[in-house]
């Protein structure tokens, strides 16, 4: 049994991405190559994440609070720091390879915060 289908995830995959990119033009970021691996980074963390819910038949963690303000769920964390992740990594290794962090850190915290909080609202 899957813990989210996967049709779902490859929705949440695409509208991730294109929502975070969407973020990034908004805050001016308008190199292709940066908002190209950003919403890279993003998708490829949340597939992953997602996968290995699946892979694992992890059902409990797509379980949300009920906090109607904020119904967070495991899946929803993961989805967030596998974003986090996956996105920083790439940015280092490519295209901000000799910029200062904070520069990383404001690009990542844009494209997957919008990424987690686009989870917690819709899927």
């Amino acid at each position: 049994m899957l813990a989210l289908e996967w049709w779902k995830v490859a929705w949440g995959v695409a509208v991730g991405m294109t929502v975070s990119t969407l973020g990034l033009w908004v805050a001016k970021e308008r190199s292709k190559s940066v908002l190209i691996t950003a919403a890279t980074g993003v998708g490829i963390g949340t597939a992953v994440w997602n996968t290995m819910l699946n892979v694992r038949q992890a059902l409990t963690v797509d379980g949300d609070i009920p906090f109607r303000l904020f119904p967070i769920s495991w899946q929803d964390v993961g989805t967030g720091i596998f974003s986090v992740a996956v996105t920083s990594v790439l940015l280092l290794a490519t295209v901000y390879r000799r910029e200062p962090g904070s520069k990383t850190l404001k690009v990542v915290g844009i494209a997957a915060g919008l990424a987690f909080l686009f989870d917690v609202y819709t899927w």
